[in-house]
């Protein structure tokens, strides 16, 4: 992957200019930390204004290209934190696919407090505004980030307790029909 061993490497990936605002704060944070932000973006986003931050910032590192889950997954591996900057969405009901997709990976993942991840808790770090997002990074990098609350998290929610969940219900809902019971909940 060729990414620097002695440098902080954060990374985001799949968006174009939602992480503009957050620039220069990672700019300070480089100042305290040697960061390096990784930044893929599929093509045919919107990449002008990342291509001048790249010039702008030194620690920016923008690749424009698609990636499998397995590539997606490596850099996740080789990544300190996995940030992602969303506003919340006007819409109520709206919850990170991107959270779903790489929570497993075991990468520390630092979201914007936004209705994207409101019903995330501690598996996740969430940061209210810039500030917050400088002082949740350098927890972050010098290690106070507890990982076994995302591993108690993925135990609890793993594939094979959901799949046991659904079954229970289901039987419980083919018990309540043969017994002649309207109620299904």
């Amino acid at each position: 992957m060729g990414l620097p061993l002695d440098e902080k490497i954060v990374f985001s990936f799949g968006f174009s200019t939602d992480i503009m605002p957050i620039l220069p704060t990672l700019e300070d944070v480089d100042k305290s930390y040697n960061l390096r932000y990784l930044i893929i973006v599929n093509p045919g986003g919107k990449v002008d204004a990342l291509h001048e931050a790249e010039k702008r910032y030194n620690f920016v590192d923008l690749k424009i290209k698609a990636v499998s889950i397995n590539e997606l997954y490596t850099y996740l591996h080789a990544s300190d934190v996995l940030l992602i900057h969303k506003e919340s969405s006007r819409y109520k009901a709206v919850i990170s696919s991107t959270v779903c997709q790489t929570l497993g990976s075991g990468c520390p993942i630092l979201f914007h407090d936004s209705n994207y991840v409101e019903l995330y808790g501690k598996e996740i770090v969430k940061y209210k505004g810039l500030e917050d997002m400088k002082l949740k990074l350098a927890d972050l990098f010098d290690g106070k980030f507890d990982i076994e609350k995302t591993e108690s998290y993925l135990r609890e929610n793993n594939a094979s307790r959901i799949a046991d969940r659904f079954i229970q219900l289901f039987e419980k809902v083919r018990e309540d029909r043969r017994s002649g019971s309207e109620r299904i909940w």
